[in-house]
């Protein structure tokens, strides 16, 4: 499972666990994944390919998920999420269904396709629905964890996945919806999915003085943290995602709720569509957010 691509893993996971509760149905507009033959094969009852055609795949899924069926919708990031935002809402939302909807190639992951096929709003987007837990896991551990979750304790969530296989972090603790790095620190980072691993190599190669907070569960964010944060003296969250509605909105307003007054850079995408081609590294570059740009602003903030 180590190398394997987070949307094999995640497909494998529910695989396994549809081999015992013929409840669990899987829905793919996409039958680019590898795991995704085995499910067809062994399990032809349980497996629905809607064709390209994901707002059709939604309204089908909600239907099935009323007669009680556990719905797995999977597709890529932008087009289960944008091309699909009412249907969710009046499908899914309103009606106050359990189901699960995994969207591959978050952020910059199809990095060679343009804006089209980028999702840098979607954690905006889909926390605007009334219900919706999201989900941005950082290795395939935390994969696995996520899709059992979904189906042993049904709810409506939204699962983010890298389209690359990410390399683990490995953290000090594990909670429910975050893991935490190197709690001797006075300051704290935030970082989720892609990021994660790239932020912590930029502390652990420059040896910064700072708390790593892997938050793979993005929203609603998880309560505990209130008492972790009043912990430090400043916050910074690191993302693949507009500043606008991602995660950085989603702890500044934790903390505006919660009466917790600390200075907070927030490092994401700056509000600007690019056209350009030269890969994610590239792209990063453009963005503000490689390793170097992240590694001065930092550095600079904490003072260090």
């Amino acid at each position: 499972m180590n190398n394997e691509l987070p949307r094999d893993v995640f497909i494998q996971t529910i695989f396994n666990l549809a081999k015992s509760d013929e409840k669990i149905i899987f829905m793919s507009a996409d039958l680019g994944a590898k795991a995704l033959d085995q499910f067809r094969a062994e399990l032809p009852n349980q497996f629905i390919h809607p064709g390209i055609s994901e707002q059709s795949m939604i309204d089908v899924a909600a239907g099935l998920s009323m007669q009680g069926n556990k719905v797995v919708c999977y597709a890529m990031a932008p087009f289960i999420t944008s091309r699909c935002l009412e249907q969710i809402k009046v499908a899914i939302a309103t009606q106050g269904l359990a189901l699960t909807l995994v969207g591959v190639g978050v952020g910059y992951g199809y990095d060679s396709a343009g804006p089209t096929h980028y999702a840098t709003e979607d954690i905006a987007w889909m926390s605007s629905l009334v219900g919706m837990e999201i989900f941005t896991p950082s290795d395939n551990k935390t994969v696995e964890m996520i899709a059992r979750n979904c189906i042993e304790n049904p709810g409506l969530r939204y699962i983010r996945l890298d389209r690359k296989y990410l390399p683990s972090v490995e953290m000090d603790e594990l909670f429910k919806s975050f893991r935490v790095k190197n709690q001797k620190s006075d300051n704290l980072i935030f970082t989720t999915g892609f990021m994660t691993p790239l932020v912590a190599e930029v502390i652990s190669d420059e040896n910064l003085k700072a708390t790593q907070i892997d938050l793979f569960k993005n929203y609603p964010v998880d309560s505990n943290l209130i008492d972790l944060i009043r912990k430090y003296k400043k916050v910074i969250t690191v993302e693949e995602h507009f500043l606008s509605g991602g995660l950085s909105s989603k702890i500044a307003e934790l903390m505006c709720d919660n009466e917790i007054l600390l200075p907070h850079l927030r490092i994401g995408i700056k509000e600007k569509y690019y056209f350009e081609n030269g890969g994610r590294e590239y792209l990063h570059e453009l963005a503000g957010l490689d390793k170097f740009t992240i590694l001065n602003r930092i550095k600079k903030y904490i003072g260090q």
